[in-house]
Formats: C-alpha cells, sequence, structure tokens
C-alpha cells in the first residue's frame, strides 16, 4: 500500500471509492456512520482515512492508539468481526470518546487486511442499541475484504 506516494489522481480515485464503499455499507445495514482507519507507517497509532456521517473535523484529526485498549487495536487482535451492542457500557476501551461523542451506542468493526497483515479497520455504528443480524455483520466483512483489495492496487 503506497498511498503516500501516489499521485494526486490517483489518491483521490482511491479515496472517493473508499467513501463510496462506506456510505454503500452504512446505507444497506442501517448504520447512522462509518469509517476507515488506517495504521500509521510507524504502526503505532490508526489514522482516519475515510468517513461517512461524522459532523466535525475531530475525526479527521482523530489518532487511535494500537493497543487492545482501543477498539480498532482489539478488531486488528481478534481477528474477526467485533460487535459492540452498547458501546457507553463499556470501560474496556480509552479511545471511544469520538465514539461517545457522536452518540455511537452499537458497533461493529472489522479489520481491512492486505496478503493477511491488517492495515486498518472498517467499522460501522448507530446511535441507537442495535442486535446486528448475521447479514448485516457478512457485509461488513464483505466491504473490509473489498477495502482490502481495493488498497492492494494503490
Amino acid at each position: 500500500m503506497r498511498i503516500d506516494t501516489q499521485d494526486a489522481a490517483t489518491k483521490l480515485a482511491i479515496k472517493l471509492a473508499t467513501e463510496s464503499i462506506i456510505r454503500d455499507l452504512v446505507s444497506a445495514v442501517k448504520a447512522d456512520l462509518g469509517k476507515l482507519v488506517l495504521l500509521e507507517p510507524d504502526g503505532n497509532a490508526f489514522f482516519a482515512y475515510a468517513g461517512i456521517g461524522w459532523s466535525d473535523d475531530t475525526f479527521e484529526s482523530a489518532r487511535i492508539p494500537v493497543s487492545d485498549r482501543s477498539l480498532a487495536g482489539y478488531v486488528v487482535a481478534t481477528r474477526g468481526a467485533v460487535i459492540f451492542e452498547n458501546l457507553p457500557q463499556s470501560k474496556r476501551f480509552r479511545d471511544a470518546e469520538l465514539l461517545l461523542k457522536h452518540g455511537v451506542v452499537s458497533s461493529i468493526g472489522v479489520a481491512v487486511r492486505l496478503n493477511d497483515t491488517a492495515v486498518g479497520v472498517l467499522s460501522v455504528h448507530t446511535r441507537v442499541q442495535q442486535t446486528f443480524t448475521s447479514e448485516q455483520i457478512t457485509r461488513v466483512e464483505r466491504a473490509g475484504e473489498a477495502l482490502g483489495e481495493l488498497l492492494a492496487t494503490a
């Protein structure tokens, strides 16, 4: 993945395709918000790459530590879909401030992988408590796979 070294047109095309995938996913699973965070080059934190539904620039400046105490770090470590039905009641994650500020209650997150190496996390969020169906979870997993394939072309 060489997003930082590509020409402006290629970067824009990848970003627009990513946002389109997230927008379609948010609509399909009836979520309020969606995002893709990617690992920074040093591997110590995730940065916000693309998002749908976020209300201010705190999303764009978000940096999330790579740790099992962060939701994104936990998703990567788990290697499968991570589902939360009531995030505000969870005390496990220190990075939930951004999510809670935006009223997130329920979430599905999946790792985005290139050649079996996690490079980011795709997640969708609702502002009301929701029990996600297996179909919704599968859609998020497939979108994560699609984003991995897209980023592999980068």
